[in-house]
């Protein structure tokens, strides 16, 4: 995912030839649905970095139709994760999907308890 590389390599250079004045700017195109989905990953990308802590309405995502989520178990969000996040990262570029958890919630499931997992 090129925006992806982009936040975590700011300086490097992007294949824009019309590159914005600010290296913290991203100009996002498409529909309105995909330019509000493209900002949401983007502002839960940034608040990862800085910190880790998602401060989202984790309700209202839940209610969108363009959002699924599933329930982890907590002693397999590692091996979901991968080393350094390898796994989840691979599977979105696979499937061109944002894929992250609610970190700060665990809830009880039918394997123990889970963290959800958020898939835009």
């Amino acid at each position: 995912m090129l925006l992806r590389r982009a936040l975590q390599h700011p300086t490097s250079p992007t294949p824009n030839p019309h590159p914005p004045a600010c290296i913290c700017c991203v100009q996002v195109e498409g529909s309105p649905e995909a330019r509000e989905l493209a900002v949401l990953a983007i502002n839960v990308t940034l608040q990862q970095r800085n910190g880790g802590k998602i401060e989202v309405d984790f309700q209202k995502l839940e209610d969108r139709e363009d959002v699924s989520t599933f329930d982890v178990p907590v002693q397999t969000v590692g091996f979901l994760l991968g080393a350094q996040g390898k796994t989840l990262r691979s599977l979105e570029n696979e499937f061109r999907v944002f894929m992250f958890f609610d970190n700060d919630k665990q809830r009880p499931g039918s394997y123990g308890m889970c963290k959800r997992l958020y898939v835009i």
